[in-house]
This record gives C-alpha cells, structure tokens and sequence, in this order.
C-alpha cells in the first residue's frame, strides 16, 4: 500500500511535471518522481487490500482521468465513504467531489 502525500491538486502537478519532463510521449516513474530517493515507499498502515499504484500495472502510462479517479475512490475507500472528508483530503469541494463521482457512475 501507498500513502499519497497530498491533494489532488498536488497529483496533478506531478503529472504535468512527467509530462514536460517525458520523452518520446511516455511518462515514466523517473519522469514523475526524479531521484530514487524521492520515489513512494510501500505504506505499512493499514489500509486497502490494493495499492494505489496498482493502476499502472496493466497499463504503465494511465490517462490522468484514470489517475484521478483512481485517487479520488481510493480516498472515498479510505474514509468508509465519508465524502466531506474525502473532498477535505482531496482538496476540492463536496460539490465538485459529487460531480466527479457522478460522472464516473459512482452516485446519481
């Protein structure tokens, strides 16, 4: 399991950093992260049976749609569905966090 240390603000700006910093049009974890140093290390709270990075395990280079929701779900799962939390932790509005979960099917 991954912590992810910020927002969702903060997510994106590291993946428009792999993306000035790609080459070729595939980002690639040293495009996001840099050093070794600064690369996530495995989280031993406990948290979900699945990783945040498992998403880029069927396919390395997701679309920041996917990163998003994947982000946004992992952290509903996290608080038990608590959405004024998550938006807190996210960084958005319960609002948006509402828009967002229902354009991916999740709430009506």
């Amino acid at each position: 399991n991954y912590d992810f240390p910020g927002n969702v603000r903060e997510l994106f700006h590291l993946i428009e950093r792999g993306i000035i910093l790609s080459i070729g049009g595939r980002i690639a974890p040293k495009d996001i992260w840099g050093n070794s140093d600064q690369i996530l290390k495995p989280s031993h709270s406990s948290g979900s049976e699945d990783g945040f990075f498992d998403i880029f395990r069927g396919n390395p280079y997701p679309s920041i749609e996917d990163v998003e929701k994947h982000y946004i779900l992992a952290t509903l799962k996290r608080v038990k569905g608590n959405k004024t939390q998550a938006a807190n932790i996210l960084g958005i509005s319960v609002r948006n966090l509402y828009r967002k979960l229902q354009s991916y099917g999740v709430v009506e």
